[in-house]
């Protein structure tokens, strides 16, 4: 092209860094208005990001400016619409097809992802029509080419593997980048291991050894690694398969077996290792979801039910069957197994009783004693090493009902101030502490909103700065403290720091290499 070895040497570079642009640019230099010497200016559209980013010879960013694209103006612009068409077409082709067909088998994956490939060729192939009454129909159509081209090409750099970020949800808490942290030893301050609890709260979480019982209507997904019943009968669709003792195990030794419950009303009885967390949702009933370490389950039922078994090895009759199974019984069901499997939802309530587990209780209202002695149940307490029974009771509303009685090691993270006020670009301080029937070594850490300062001393005193552009209104500072004999009992509180609005203004100062503006007195001669 007749650009200058500038212009060259700049789009060389960008392709060297970023291969999958495309860049759009003028056949010649063409000189500006008021200009004496030409110049050039191109267009970088980024295959991934689909940004586009307008670039001068002098690498300043004005190129959509003047009447450096004024000549090719309707090219340009029925090139990126074809374009646009002819990537979005491709792209969305594909995935749509690919999600049309979940569930997938894992062994179906390939040509899954092969029908998907197809419909993408054809979308984009289909993008061209847009063309038809565009003002430079070749353009237009040479755009949609290189942008079904685009489309292809992500896509198969997407294949394998597909991107995690397009089948996985993020569940993970994420806090706030800003975050200090010190060991606080403290010794007991509350006397007394017997612990009577009854509260209400959004959550509570069941750590490490229980046994659960509840009962539920509703659909509920057991992984299991075996499964026995001493009578039932197995079908596939409607063909009786074979009838009496009944065992199933994983068909796959990469994947657990599934039994799902149909609808009927079933008890558990569930001795478990692990966590389980129960959710105030709006409906009387509980939510709940868990992380089985292991568990061994009971099902029984009032009458006769079925449970459809997937993935999974049914041996009955002395024959082995595979595929999508139904077994009927009126007999107890036998489950072991792990993972995140069948959990309480929808139930009414459940009962629990732990030999040395724990409990985690969100902020909560209602009664709580300590060796006899009551102590704030706001902010949410912990209970270690839990010798007792509980239960948890769904409500209407966003909270359930929390039961405990038995002996436990106690933790509630306590603060000197919940609440203070200040202006932008100033500071508050407060203190942490753990009123525990135990002494320990806590680990607290705060958080902050990113922008901010913080720090904490080995006494559990906490200083917060807050910057000088801190948007008026509420901000919350988190507190956690991680007992060292209890790691996963951790309590927390929140602090609430109101800034003050401030009069003021934000002036960004930008350098302009194009024009200068004089100002002030006149120097002569120059």
């Amino acid at each position: 092209l007749p650009i200058s070895a500038q212009a060259k040497a700049r789009i060389s570079t960008a392709l060297t860094e970023n291969p999958d642009l495309n860049v759009l640019v003028p056949e010649a230099m063409v000189t500006l208005p008021g200009a004496s010497t030409p110049t050039i200016g191109w267009l970088l559209l980024d295959n991934d990001s689909l940004e586009m980013i307008d670039v001068m010879e002098n690498g300043l960013h004005m190129a959509v400016s003047y009447a450096v694209l004024a000549k090719f103006s309707k090219k340009v612009g029925s090139l990126i619409g074809g374009f646009g068409a002819g990537f979005i077409a491709t792209t969305m082709g594909f995935w749509g097809s690919f999600f049309g067909a979940v569930p997938i088998d894992p062994a179906d994956i390939g040509s899954v992802v092969a029908q998907a490939k197809q419909v993408a060729a054809e979308k984009g192939k289909e993008a061209e029509k847009v063309c038809k009454a565009k003002a430079d129909k070749k353009w237009c159509t040479r755009g949609a080419q290189a942008g079904a081209a685009a489309g292809n090409a992500a896509v198969s750099r997407a294949d394998p593997p597909l991107p995690e970020m397009q089948l996985n949800l993020p569940f993970d808490v994420t806090y706030p980048t800003t975050s200090a942290s010190a060991v606080v030893n403290q010794t007991a301050n509350l006397t007394g291991n017997t612990i009577a609890v009854n509260v209400t709260t959004p959550l509570v979480g069941v750590q490490r050894d229980a046994t659960e019982e509840w009962s539920s209507a509703a659909a509920n997904n057991f992984a299991f690694d075996s499964l026995t019943v001493g009578s039932a009968d197995v079908y596939q669709g409607l063909t009786l398969l074979g009838s009496g003792t009944v065992s199933a195990a994983p068909a796959s030794a990469t994947a657990p077996a599934v039994a799902t419950t149909d609808g009927s009303a079933i008890a558990v009885s569930l001795a478990t290792s692990g966590t389980l967390s129960l959710h105030g949702a709006a409906l009387p009933e509980l939510a709940a979801g868990s992380n089985r370490l292991d568990y061994s389950a009971m099902l029984t039922g009032e009458a006769q039910y079925e449970l459809i078994l997937r993935g999974a090895v049914v041996s009955v009759g002395g024959n082995d069957y595979t595929g999508d199974l139904r077994l009927v019984t009126s007999d107890a069901v036998s489950l072991i197994g792990s993972g995140h499997t069948a959990a309480p939802s929808f139930a009414g309530s459940v009962a629990t009783t732990t030999g040395s587990g724990g409990y985690t209780i969100a902020d909560a209202s209602g009664t709580v004693t300590v060796g006899g002695m009551p102590v704030l149940a706001s902010s949410g307490f912990a209970l270690g090493d839990a010798a007792g029974s509980a239960s948890v009771t769904g409500s209407a509303g966003t909270d359930d009902a929390f039961v405990f009685s038995g002996t436990s090691d106690f933790y509630r993270l306590g603060l000197s101030s919940i609440a203070s006020s200040t202006a932008a670009g100033g500071s508050v301080s407060f203190s942490a502490s753990v009123g525990a029937n135990v002494s320990d070594a806590y680990t607290m850490t705060v958080y902050a909103p990113t922008g901010w300062d913080v720090s904490i001393d080995t006494s559990g005193n906490v200083n917060v700065q807050s910057p000088v552009d801190a948007a008026a209104g509420a901000h919350e500072i988190v507190v956690f403290a991680q007992p060292s004999d209890a790691p996963d009992l951790a309590v927390s509180a929140v602090h609430v720091v109101t800034v003050s609005p401030v009069d003021g203004v934000q002036l960004d100062v930008f350098v302009d290499p194009t024009y200068t503006v004089p100002w002030g007195d006149e120097v002569v001669d120059v």
